[in-house]
C-alpha cells in the first residue's frame, strides 16, 4: 500500500494532502503510468516471469492507460509463444495467451531498449498535450509498437512509433506519433 500511495504521489508532483479521487483524476489528466520507472519495473516483472534478463523481453506492443502497463511478451524459450501481461500498482498480473496461427502472423518485436526517448516519456506526453492545443485534454494511453507504412514498391515497412492519446470532451480524440528518439512524426484525427 505504500508503495501504491509513492507511485501516485509520483505521478501527481503534489505536496501535501490530497483526497484520493484528486489524486486519481491528475494522474489519468497526466497519462498515469507513462513514468519510466514504472515502464521498466512492468518490463522486469514479465522477464523475471519468463526467467530471462530484464532489458532482453522481445515486446510487440507496450499500452500504458491510468494506473496500468499492458505488455504484448514473447517467451524467447517457446518460440511463437506471445502472451499478454498487465502489470498495475507493483503487481503483474496472470498472463493471457495471443494467438499466433503461423509463423508468418508472428508480431513485429522489439526491445525496451529501441525506445531511446524513454526518459523522456514524460516530457513527450507534455510536448503532445500541448501541441493539441485542447482546452479539457484528458491523456487516454500512451503506446509503443510498430506501424507498417505503405511504401511506393507495395510493400509494408513496419515503424516502431510512440502514440500517445489524447481527448477533450468538446474537441474530440487525437493521437500524436513520435518515433523512438522522440521526435514528432505524425497526428491521427
Amino acid at each position: 500500500m505504500g508503495a501504491a500511495l509513492a507511485v501516485a504521489l509520483l505521478f501527481t508532483g503534489c505536496i501535501g494532502a490530497r483526497e484520493a479521487d484528486e489524486i486519481a483524476a491528475e494522474a489519468k489528466r497526466r497519462g498515469a503510468g507513462g513514468e519510466p520507472f514504472v515502464i521498466r519495473a512492468a518490463e522486469a516483472a514479465v522477464a523475471k516471469r519468463l526467467g530471462i534478463e530484464p532489458g532482453s523481453v522481445p515486446l510487440s506492443d507496450l499500452y500504458i492507460v491510468p494506473a496500468r502497463v499492458i505488455l504484448e511478451a514473447g517467451n524467447p524459450s517457446v518460440p511463437g509463444n506471445w502472451d499478454n501481461y498487465s502489470y498495475s500498482y507493483g503487481k503483474l498480473g496472470e498472463s493471457r495467451p495471443m494467438t499466433i496461427r503461423i509463423a508468418d502472423d508472428e508480431p513485429q518485436a522489439f526491445r525496451l531498449g529501441d525506445f531511446k526517448a524513454l526518459d523522456r516519456l514524460p516530457a513527450l506526453v507534455a510536448d503532445a498535450v500541448q501541441r493539441t492545443g485542447f482546452s479539457e485534454p484528458t491523456v487516454e494511453s500512451v503506446r509503443v509498437r510498430h506501424r507498417s507504412t505503405l511504401l511506393a514498391d507495395g510493400s509494408w515497412d513496419p515503424v516502431l512509433l510512440l502514440e500517445v492519446g489524447i481527448d477533450d470532451p468538446r474537441r474530440g480524440s487525437v493521437t500524436l506519433q513520435y518515433d523512438m528518439q522522440g521526435q514528432p512524426v505524425g497526428r491521427e484525427r
